[in-house]
C-alpha cells in the first residue's frame, strides 16, 4: 500500500497520478464481470430488505444495516435459509466482534496512522475479506453509503433509495 499523502501534497503530481490510478481501478472494478455480478447481487439484497432503510458509518446496528451489511445478511439468508432478522442479528454480532472496524470518515485526513492500523481497522478491508470483493469496489460502495458530505442530512429511507438508484445505475444492461 502506498504511503498516505499529507494534506499539503494533494496537488502534487504523485497525488494526481494516484487519483488517476484509483479512477482506473474503480472503473475496472465496476465494469468487470465480478464487479457486475456483485452489483446485481447487491441490488437483489437491497430489494429483499424487509425494511427499506440503510444506516451510515456502521455495518449493522440497532436493527439496521449499511448497504454492504445488507449484502452480508442476504448472503446468509441465501446460504442458511434463516429469516432476515435472524441473519441480521448474526451479522450484527459479527460486526460488533470486529470492534476496530470504523468508518471511512476516520481515514480521510489520517496520514499519521500506521499502515498496520490502517489494514486492521479499515472498513473496506473488512468488506473485502468478509464479502470476497475487491478493495476498490468495497471502498467505492462504502464511500457512497457513508458519503461525509450528506450522510448526516438524510434519513435511512432516503439513503436506501439513493443507494438502490446508485447501484442500479452502475449495472450494465446487455
Amino acid at each position: 500500500m502506498p504511503r498516505s499523502l499529507n494534506v499539503n501534497e494533494w496537488d502534487s503530481p504523485e497525488a494526481q497520478w494516484a487519483g488517476i490510478r484509483w479512477a482506473g481501478a474503480a472503473k475496472q472494478a465496476f465494469n468487470g464481470a465480478r464487479g457486475q455480478a456483485l452489483l446485481k447481487e447487491l441490488e437483489a439484497a437491497l430489494l429483499a430488505m424487509p425494511a427499506k432503510r440503510l444506516i451510515a458509518h456502521e455495518w449493522a446496528a440497532d436493527g439496521d444495516v449499511c448497504s454492504l451489511g445488507a449484502l452480508d445478511v442476504h448472503r446468509m439468508v441465501e446460504r442458511t435459509g434463516m429469516n432476515w432478522d435472524a441473519a441480521r442479528l448474526v451479522v450484527q454480532q459479527t460486526a460488533l466482534d470486529i470492534e476496530s472496524v470504523g468508518s471511512l470518515d476516520e481515514f480521510y485526513d489520517d496520514a499519521h496512522r500506521s499502515e498496520v492500523y490502517w489494514e486492521e481497522t479499515n472498513p473496506a478491508q473488512f468488506a473485502k475479506d468478509r464479502l470476497s470483493m475487491t478493495f476498490t469496489l468495497a471502498w467505492e460502495i462504502i464511500y457512497e453509503n457513508d458519503d461525509p458530505f450528506y450522510s448526516f442530512r438524510i434519513s435511512p429511507e432516503q439513503r436506501y433509495r439513493g443507494m438502490l438508484k446508485w447501484v442500479q445505475s452502475r449495472i450494465h444492461v446487455n
